[in-house]
């Protein structure tokens, strides 16, 4: 019965949340979502983390609005997920506990892969990750390694821009010295010191 009683509680604290400042921007309430995100930082609306951070929100709107939003239905599209839904009873009921050895030496198969094809978005913004993913023709792990080492010789600004759009990533801490993350020919992306 305590749980159901968090829950109530949980439910009736929602509604005392603010509006994301995403969704507040998306629908041009510029000023209500400057003041969510000075209430939640507990800054000023000209400290440089919140200008920088609402720059960033408002770049990727920018981005989204001239190539469109992520449609999920895109994801029930996979048939990879309806054939391992349909192949495990079979496997379990034919092989029994060595199922799971074959479940177990698939997860540890992905270990390397996960470690060096996915890229590093620790301490990045969702707006920073999804440009990671969005800009063609550049590598996204690429493109986080060379941030994270930038921001770990002194914690510079970093701007990335390519051909769908800016965004920048910033640290703060470091100089004011910009950097440009731009994709090469060949599906990489390089930094330079402005």
């Amino acid at each position: 019965m305590a749980f159901i009683d968090q829950c109530k509680i949980v439910i009736v604290l929602v509604f005392g949340l603010p509006e994301s400042p995403r969704q507040l921007y998306k629908y041009g309430k510029h000023d209500e979502a400057l003041q969510v995100l000075c209430d939640v930082y507990d800054r000023e609306p000209n400290d440089p983390m919140i200008v920088r951070e609402s720059d960033e929100i408002l770049q990727a709107l920018a981005v989204e609005t001239k190539h469109g939003e992520y449609q999920w239905k895109n994801i029930f599209k996979k048939d990879e997920n309806f054939f391992v839904v349909m192949i495990t009873p079979t496997i379990i009921n034919n092989l029994q506990w060595k199922a799971y050895l074959i479940f177990m030496c698939t997860s540890y198969a992905f270990v390397p892969l996960i470690y060096f094809c996915y890229p590093e978005t620790a301490e990045l913004s969702l707006e920073e990750i999804d440009f990671l993913f969005t800009e063609e023709g550049v590598n996204p792990v690429a493109v986080s390694k060379r941030i994270r080492k930038e921001r770990r010789k002194g914690g510079r600004r970093v701007s990335i821009v390519g051909n769908r759009g800016s965004i920048s990533l910033a640290t703060q801490h470091g100089n004011d010295k910009d950097i440009e993350v731009n994709g090469d020919d060949h599906g990489g992306a390089h930094i330079e010191k402005l």
